[in-house]
């Protein structure tokens, strides 16, 4: 795999920086002709942009799926160039692959299950959600795919609408042990943490008494700046209730059903932060990412 990783990394390097490609590695190592960017584009962006709105033009797409490894490598060196591509030219690029296959609802969904092993999954080497979605919302629009095949996909876009870096969070009904319902638009602090954890996992609690100790986080909260909300995504039960009710007097501690259909919870502990017009800042953060980050801000400010 990491062969695999590097290999399509320096070919990735070698197409955007090298007016000779096509006479040398080409012959052997792609599926299809590669575009060559021309001599006169010197720098990074440029010639990428040129690549990625050219890499499929001397692709076959009625035989290109007849050999889903091959096609998916090519989807692999197409997608290695779009973090040095402008942002507008690598989404055009991206919408019209996807127009090139959309008549065919298997070709699509073949086409999005790569993108997603690209760009989604654990050993992706560039992560990128906002290329992602394009790919996932294909898919779920395609009411000839089926509906088994639609739904998760159609999950993920719901997910990752609500909860990308700069997308605003759905408003959730939270109830707390006590049984009482809060929304969490109800929050007036000017930044905010959404800490999903839950009463059987281990690292939650570590990372529940990290937070909880750290003076940067108690300061800002103490002063109305920053409210933690620690939410359990499941079921009440007298564990979660014994287990909230051990959780710092000065975080509110609730849990909500439809947590799990907003936000990605497939590892938890985890961590969103937002602002207070719910827009999300950053994610995926861990408690010690969070400390550094609140204690900088506390230097700074």
């Amino acid at each position: 795999m990491y062969i695999q990783k590097m290999k399509r990394v320096l070919i990735s390097i070698f197409i955007a920086l090298s007016a000779i490609y096509s006479s040398t590695a080409q012959q052997t190592t792609t599926y299809f002709p590669y575009p060559t960017a021309p001599e006169n584009l010197t720098s990074l962006t440029e010639r990428c942009n040129y690549l990625v709105t050219h890499f499929w033009d001397h692709c076959n797409f009625k035989s290109a799926f007849s050999s889903i490894p091959k096609m998916n490598g090519a989807v692999g060196d197409f997608l290695s160039f779009m973090p040095y591509a402008s942002a507008d030219t690598a989404f055009m690029a991206i919408d019209v692959l996807i127009g090139r296959v959309h008549k065919s609802p298997k070709q699509l969904l073949a086409l999005a299950k790569m993108a997603r092993g690209y760009l989604m999954s654990d050993t992706a080497d560039y992560v990128s959600e906002e290329l992602y979605l394009p790919f996932a919302k294909a898919v779920a629009s395609t009411k000839k795919i089926p509906a088994a095949d639609r739904e998760p996909f159609a999950s993920e876009v719901k997910i990752l609408s609500n909860s990308m870096i700069g997308a605003r969070v759905s408003d959730m009904n939270l109830t707390t042990a006590s049984g009482d319902n809060v929304n969490l638009s109800a929050n007036t602090a000017p930044m905010m943490i959404l800490f999903f954890t839950g009463p059987d996992c281990t690292d939650c609690s570590m990372w529940r008494i990290r937070l909880s100790a750290d003076y940067a986080l108690n300061q800002m909260i103490e002063q109305g700046r920053l409210k933690i909300i620690n939410i359990y995504a499941g079921q009440d039960s007298e564990q979660w209730a014994k287990w909230a009710s051990a959780a710092p007097d000065n975080w509110l501690t609730v849990r909500s059903e439809e947590a799990s259909t907003l936000f990605d919870l497939t590892v938890i502990p985890t961590i969103t932060y937002l602002n207070r017009k719910m827009e999300v800042l950053g994610k995926d953060f861990t408690a010690d990412d969070i400390i550094r980050s609140f204690q900088n801000h506390i230097m700074t400010h």
